[in-house]
């Protein structure tokens, strides 16, 4: 925390600064932070939390298949993750509180729309522990009946803690939509990154090689993202946004990842004029995709713009060397070292890839 002021906190009569005994809790069971894949969010919070000296578990739900029990991985010295196999409802994961510790001072929860946490939340009151929930979206993706019901679950139960105490968004967004929800402390966070997981010998690799296995040259431009394939990434619009850029200027489309839309887009990129120059990778490959990607396509991350909506896409382009863009339509943007800031997508492309100053 830095040369601050010591000063007290809200959680059980500690200083700022002072170590602390804290939990980390992920109930979502749709891939979030999958062991072995790169977005680890809550690692890389852990790691951060015990380098400022306090102690961290991580309570990582899994879906229930069999007869599994707990696995504890030890991740450094104060630092511990739990894999623990729970009865689920779609992407909705329900945590038995026996298994939390009762001596927790703090701890901050990957709530998003989850419909099992008012009992984390009662558990959490009667031990005297402080529970911040750390949200990225307020509505179910699911359509039709089925998102209805968990929207109207979410209303009636986990909102109605949200609004009791502070909350933190993942971006300004969200938080404008909690604060028209009726949670009034609301502050923003962008997510954080485990770089332990990012591979760092990409460059001892044939890549030329690699890229020709692909059909690239070596003189393609080749647009890349990394990420889930669902509705709250919109990987379709992405197809749009490239045939319009391909119209333009000759390019690749490089897809890595999956998700729930990962046939929808299949089905959009076979139907496309340019099908021929978009690749898409849809098994998401080992830790450090953004170095793989590097690796596989030969690509020069010096003259590479990582384009994100957060401190962790920035963070990462900084890390591998690439020239960053933070999207963001507020009137002062966040100063978070990026190179470029654009009001969307369709604007950083055409300011920065095709040249237009105005659209």
């Amino acid at each position: 925390m830095g040369d601050m002021e010591v000063e007290k906190s809200e959680v059980k009569n500690k200083t700022v600064g002072e170590y602390m005994k804290l939990g980390i809790i992920c109930t979502m069971i749709n891939g979030f932070g999958r062991r072995g894949y790169y977005n680890t969010q809550e690692i890389g919070l852990g790691r951060e939390l015990e380098r400022q000296g306090h102690e961290v578990t991580i309570y990582k739900c899994v879906k229930k298949t069999g007869g599994e029990s707990i696995e504890r991985v030890k991740l450094g010295n104060t630092l511990s993750i739990l894999y623990i196999p729970v009865s689920s409802f779609g992407a909705h994961g329900c945590l038995d509180t026996a298994v939390l510790s009762t001596d927790l001072d703090a701890v901050l929860c990957f709530a998003d729309n989850q419909i099992f946490l008012p009992h984390i939340y009662r558990f959490c009151a009667r031990h005297e522990i402080r529970m911040v929930p750390y949200i990225g979206r307020t509505h179910s993706s699911s359509g039709g009946v089925h998102g209805f019901a968990m929207n109207a679950l979410f209303h009636l139960g986990t909102l109605r803690w949200f609004r009791r105490g502070p909350a933190i968004s993942k971006i300004e967004e969200v938080r404008q939509e909690l604060l028209q929800l009726g949670v009034k402390d609301v502050k923003v966070a962008p997510v954080g990154l485990d770089f332990s997981v990012m591979k760092s010998d990409f460059a001892a690799y044939d890549r030329a090689a690699l890229r020709r296995e692909f059909g690239l040259l070596p003189e393609d431009m080749v647009i890349c993202t990394v990420g889930r394939m669902g509705p709250e990434k919109n990987p379709l619009d992405l197809v749009e946004i490239y045939q319009q850029v391909r119209e333009q200027k000759p390019c690749k489309l490089l897809l890595v990842g999956e998700g729930t839309q990962s046939e929808d887009l299949k089905t959009k990129i076979a139907a496309s004029k340019w099908k021929s120059d978009i690749v898409l990778i849809d098994r998401k490959p080992a830790p450090g995709m953004l170095m793989e990607a590097a690796r596989r396509f030969n690509i020069d991350l010096a003259s590479s713009w990582i384009v994100g909506d957060g401190s962790r896409d920035i963070q990462a382009g900084k890390n591998a060397g690439c020239k960053t863009a933070l999207l963001c339509a507020d009137v002062v943007p966040p100063k978070l070292e990026q190179d470029w800031t654009a009001t969307s997508l369709y604007n950083f492309v055409g300011q920065v890839l095709c040249g237009k100053k105005e659209l």
